[in-house]
């Protein structure tokens, strides 16, 4: 596997299909997009995590991870539900609930992933069911009637 940099986007070309390692033809070779790692370690980002951008005026800077910073535009626009404090505390990275492009991106491992028997499943889908079914019905009356009230305007009631 050769690695190759790209618009700061990792690759790797992978010459599983080629006879020879030493090929240098990408011809049959396929392009794997990685993984980044940052390596550079410590020093403070300068640019708003979210919105890439390092010429807005205020920026909140986490004090978690000490690395992500947020402008504020992109906290109102993009995290209405915290404030500047919370942000302080621990950014939406820290917080596993950052929406930005390139962290949507990333495959994450499922936390506190619920593992059920079959039969609690067969217990959940019952009571949702249960729950649900009020408004189900509910729903299905108004449609009727609104098919009712439709056809009376037309004209071809029945």
């Amino acid at each position: 596997m050769e690695s190759c940099r790209k618009r700061k986007q990792l690759y790797q070309l992978d010459h599983s299909d080629s006879d020879s390692e030493s090929s240098t033809s990408t011809d049959s070779c396929t392009l794997k997009r990685c993984k980044t790692v940052d390596t550079r370690g410590g020093g403070e980002q300068k640019s708003c995590h979210q919105c890439k951008r390092s010429d807005k005026g205020n920026v909140v800077s986490c004090s978690k991870c000490e690395r992500k910073r947020y402008c504020s535009s992109c906290i109102s626009k993009n995290y209405h539900e915290m404030t500047e404090e919370d942000f302080v505390k621990a950014c939406p990275f820290c917080r596993d609930i950052c929406n930005c492009k390139s962290c949507l991106r990333l495959e994450l491992p499922e936390k506190n992933k619920i593992r059920l028997s079959k039969e609690d499943k067969v217990h959940y889908s019952k009571y949702l069911l249960k729950r649900l079914l009020p408004f189900v019905r509910q729903f299905n009356e108004q449609q009727i009637l609104e098919r009712e009230m439709e056809a009376k305007i037309r004209g071809t009631a029945h």
